[in-house]
Order: C-alpha cells, then structure tokens, then sequence
C-alpha cells in the first residue's frame, strides 16, 4: 500500500515537471518570437528611415498642369478662402464643372455643382462652359478662371480636372473620396494611386494642398449647391439667383471681419470689369464704396494704408502685384485697386 502510494507521487512528480518543461519551453519560444517580431519592427523602422523620404518625395512630385496666367501656378495659401475649379475632360470637352469655396480658418466649405453647357458672353458671342478650355485653339486655363469670376464672383486659386471617364463632381463621390484619403488602403496604394494620378490628372495643388481640402470635406461644415438646373431661357447662368442662394456662405471670413473700404478704378482698355471686380470684392466680405473709370494704363496697382491686411495680401496675390502705401492724405478709404491692361487682358476671348 505504502509502495503505490510512492510510486503515485512518482507518477504525479514526473507529470509535474514535464508540465513545468513545457510551460517554460513555452515561454522561452513566446519570448523568442517576441524578440523576432521586435527585431523585424526595427528593421522596418530602420529601412522606412532611409526610403521614407524618397517615397514621399515621389508621392509629392507635382502634377500637370493645365497652362494658365490667371490661376496662381504656386503654393496655394489656405489662410484665405481658397477656390478650387471641379472639372472632367473628355477629349477636350469640360464635361463636369464644380467650384469648392474652402475656408480653413473655420473649417467651412461650400461646393457649388454647374452645369457644363451653361453658357458664358465672349467677344464673339457665347460659348458654354464645355468648350472653354479649349476655346482659344489650346488648352487654357484663364477663359474658364473669368467665366467662374464673371457669373459666380470668386476668384479662382486652383483646380483638379480629371482626365479619365470616371464622373466625380458629386456630393457622393467627394465624400467617398475625401474619407478615402484617410484609409490605410490609401497609404498603402499610395505609390500606384500617385502614379495614376499623374496620367489622369491635371492640378496646381499638391499632395499636401489635397489632404487640406480632404480633411475639411470629411470632418468640417459642408455646404452643397447645385446650379446645374439654375440657368436663364437662353442658357446662361443665373448669376443674381446663385448670388442670393450662396449669401455669406462663400464669404472669406477674415476679409469681411476686417470691414476694409476699398476704391476700385478701371484703367484698362476692358470696358465693364470694375462691375465684376466689386461683386467679387462684395462676395468676399469687402466695403465697396466707390467704382469708377481713369485713363489707361498697364500696370494694376494695389495701394493700402495698411499693407499687412487680408484683402491688401489677397488682392495682391491675385493681381500679382506688390502692395504700396496710398499717398499721404488719402484716407477716404483703406484700400485702392487699380485694374490695367494686364489684367484687363484675360477678359478678351
């Protein structure tokens, strides 16, 4: 009796210990791989270190562009409201057109849907929105920049025009592709979709510029218009219908905090801009208080008692001109736009 009970503790001491074995095998072996997956992790690490900036560097090479003197050609500044041309091309036919009114100071947005064969004056009569780009014999910018800022009131900063069939410049695929850009599958296609995007994609923007617009697109104030269907009996936008439904929404809202009084005076040769340059001035949340036309000249001037101010900087960037200080003891308003030939120019197509 006294021997079986040995011989069971025996039994039950070598299942103990070959349990303990296996538990410490276990370990050693988890331990192991641990260290492995660690080691593996800081290879990684070590070779994204050295390739990081190379991919990124390919990824943030610029895209086509399509050529234009009017659309700004370098880095865009969000501190503005920032106004983006929406397009497809087949061929050279503009199939799709929408404008995004961004605003980044209060992560607001406003995208305006048109309809491509709205038609726009030229100096030959109409043309419509479908063969603007194209209407001066090449591919140009500048005739659809002066339709966006003759009918809608904005000036435009940039643009993103597709080149292949695939429709987008609409409420749904802009929110796919705005939350697509902040998917891992986006991250890790990022080398494939930048190499597609060079073929089927013309832009001013940057890799940077598109995640800005994506981020407010997906988490910011959005405001969706559509103006495919506001057109007159003869086809042409209804520019006074838009202007009313838009209100303040595509306002910049730190030109209009500022409350800034501006001159506009027309020295160009171009009868009829000073109108359209104080609706757009209007539209971003300027006091127009004076339009009037002087003699001519080429150079458009922009004059500013203070030249540090938003619209000062903004009207700057867009007349492509440096700022100067208005003469002493003209203070009857803050700032005074001078439009010549130089600008005038982009108006005669």
């Amino acid at each position: 009796m006294v021997q079986q009970k040995l011989s069971n503790l025996d039994h039950y001491g070598l299942a103990r210990a070959q349990t303990f074995r296996r538990e410490k095998n276990r370990k050693q072996l988890l331990s192991v791989i641990k260290y492995l997956f660690l080691l593996v992790l800081i290879l990684l690490g070590i070779r994204l270190i050295f390739f990081l900036p190379e991919i990124w560097g390919k990824i943030n090479q610029p895209f086509q562009k399509i050529p234009s003197n009017l659309v700004y050609s370098s880095k865009l500044d969000f501190n503005y409201r920032t106004n983006i041309l929406l397009g497809r091309i087949e061929g050279k036919d503009l199939r799709e057109v929408g404008v995004a009114s961004i605003s980044k100071s209060d992560n607001k947005a406003s995208i305006l849907f048109l309809n491509p064969a709205s038609k726009v004056y030229t100096e030959s009569g109409s043309a419509d929105f479908t063969n603007l780009l194209n209407l001066r014999g090449r591919m140009d910018l500048d005739p659809v920049g002066v339709a966006v800022l003759e009918t809608l009131s904005l000036p435009l900063d940039g643009y993103l025009i597709t080149t292949d069939k695939r429709a987008w410049v609409d409420q749904k695929d802009l929110q796919s592709l705005a939350s697509y850009l902040y998917t891992p599958g986006f991250f890790l296609k990022s080398l494939t979709i930048k190499s597609y995007l060079d073929r089927n994609l013309r832009t001013n923007l940057s890799i940077g510029n598109l995640f800005t617009i994506a981020s407010i697109l997906k988490d910011g104030q959005v405001n969706y218009f559509d103006f495919t269907n506001k057109l007159s009996s003869e086809g042409f936008l209804d520019s006074e219908g838009i202007a009313n439904r838009l209100g303040i929404s595509v306002q910049d809202p730190l030109i209009a905090k500022e409350g800034l009084t501006v001159e506009i005076v027309n020295e160009s040769s171009v009868g009829g801009i000073e109108d359209t340059f104080k609706k757009m001035l209007t539209t971003l949340g300027a006091n127009v208080v004076s339009v009037s036309k002087g003699e001519l000249t080429k150079q458009s001037t922009v004059l500013a008692n203070n030249q540090k101010s938003k619209l000062a900087i903004r009207l700057a960037k867009l007349l492509k001109v440096d700022i100067k200080d208005l003469p002493n003891g003209n203070n009857s308003v803050d700032v005074k736009v001078i439009l010549g030939d130089d600008f005038g120019k982009y108006f005669n197509f």
